[in-house]
């Protein structure tokens, strides 16, 4: 279930969902996505639940999600596969780099050797996310897919920058004693990380405090 907390002003509330149920959600839409390559319906579905999952797992920003090429960001090492992210192209200036879940080596296996060179991508190189053509699926279609498909999970559906929400408020909950690791994993500053930091405990005391109520009415 989504966390409700009040980010800033109180008139305006957002849903923040766990890291994980996101994380589930791509990865269950390419589970039935899993038919015949050659089938556009089933391929665009595929990479479609591939993005959601890569945000859910890294919170990155969609400029840098759109940028992404195969085998200069997305790069596949011996024990899975890693992003990397120069100094360049990330909003801080600062190079960023880390494993991906390895959870998510056999999809990203399946939708490169298999998926992607459907779209009629001939090389091993190039945008990650493509059409049909091989050209790159842009930053407002991808804009447009999160919106659309996320009302699955909400009807009011919501934007990219939803899944840097669930990093920078989940990650503290889950590693309460390190809350610097949502900072280095977003590529944020350490006073960005804080506020979400903080927004992260009130939401565990939140939830304890509700859980606590339930717990007396008996429910």
């Amino acid at each position: 279930m989504p966390l409700p907390c009040i980010l800033g002003s109180p008139t305006r509330v957002f849903k923040v969902f766990h890291s994980l149920e996101l994380l589930e959600w791509g990865l269950r839409r390419m589970d039935a996505a899993a038919g015949d390559p050659a089938s556009p319906a089933h391929r665009a579905a595929y990479r479609d639940g591939l993005i959601i999952a890569l945000f859910a797992a890294r919170g990155l920003r969609i400029g840098s999600m759109a940028a992404l090429q195969l085998g200069t960001n997305l790069i596949s090492c011996d024990n899975g596969w890693r992003l990397e992210l120069a100094a360049a192209d990330m909003k801080n200036e600062r190079h960023l780099g880390y494993g991906l879940p390895d959870r998510l080596a056999p999809y990203i296996d399946r939708y490169v050797n298999e998926v992607r060179p459907a779209f009629g991508v001939g090389r091993r190189q190039g945008p990650v996310s493509v059409v049909e053509g091989g050209g790159p699926f842009t930053l407002l279609s991808i804009d447009r897919m999160i919106r659309r498909a996320s009302r699955e999970l909400t009807p009011e559906g919501f934007g990219s920058h939803t899944f840097r929400r669930s990093v920078g408020t989940i990650a503290p909950i889950a590693s309460p004693d390190r809350p610097a690791a949502a900072a280095a994993l977003l590529g944020v500053s350490q006073g960005v990380a804080e506020r979400h930091y903080n927004l992260g405990q009130v939401a565990l005391a939140a939830e304890q405090y509700h859980a606590a109520l339930r717990k007396i009415r008996g429910d």
